[in-house]
């Protein structure tokens, strides 16, 4: 019985924040479309340091990920745990451009911890330490993929994300990608130039600015 009442605890609780994050994610998206936007009210999403939630939420993914048998509780627990994870990675970097932006209309936002300076390398190398399975945490919290009727050109697939993703996020993702495909570290492969010259072309055209992304997202297709 108190493995169930912990079991029902963690599960209202995850809901619970990833309702906050959902809802911080989509007024983040809104600003990076209009900052000019930007209030005083949002200083308190601004300055909300998610770090040490994360940092429990990956140390009970690590012990369900540990357990001989899981559930389907345990499952959808683990699926919703990815979600949180990459989804508070997001909101942790993007946190940071959108502070700068506040404190040049508003002033000095009071965030005593700091931790908002701090990014999110910490979180990058925990996770990398938990193994994410990156066809999991490209999930969104209602368990299915990417599709091709937000994603017609399978960008976002090919970047390993899951829209709405902002703008200095998918850049993140194209330079981690570019490194990765580039011909000077796939030398054995004969077919290197020709992959690396189509992805930059593909990303270019759908990717290349904040206002082709855009387009991509609303229309479906890359700008002209």
């Amino acid at each position: 019985m108190v493995a169930e009442n912990n079991a029902t605890t963690l599960s209202a609780t995850i809901e619970r924040d990833l309702t906050t994050f959902k809802s911080q994610r989509e007024r983040l998206y809104q600003l990076q479309t209009h900052p000019e936007t930007i209030e005083r009210s949002d200083s308190n999403m601004i300055t909300t340091s998610s770090r040490s939630i994360l940092k429990t939420y990956a140390r009970e993914l690590e012990a369900l990920e540990s357990k001989g048998s899981h559930t389907i509780e345990d499952k959808q627990a683990m699926h919703d745990l990815n979600t949180l994870l990459v989804m508070g990675d997001q909101l942790a970097e993007i946190r940071t451009i959108f502070a700068q932006a506040y404190e040049a209309k508003f002033g000095t936002i009071d965030n005593t911890t700091h931790e908002l300076e701090q990014k999110s390398a910490g979180l990058e190398d925990q996770m990398a330490d938990i193994d994410l399975d990156p066809s999991e945490a490209s999930k969104t919290s209602t368990g299915t993929n990417t599709t091709a009727g937000n994603d017609p050109k399978g960008v976002y697939a090919l970047l390993n994300l899951s829209p709405p993703v902002f703008f200095q996020v998918v850049q993140k993702a194209i330079k981690k990608k570019r490194m990765a495909l580039h011909p000077d570290k796939n030398r054995d492969d004969p077919t290197a130039a020709d992959r690396f010259a189509q992805f930059m072309a593909l990303v270019e055209e759908t990717m290349g600015t904040a206002e082709k992304k855009e387009k991509y997202d609303g229309a479906g297709i890359g700008a002209a």
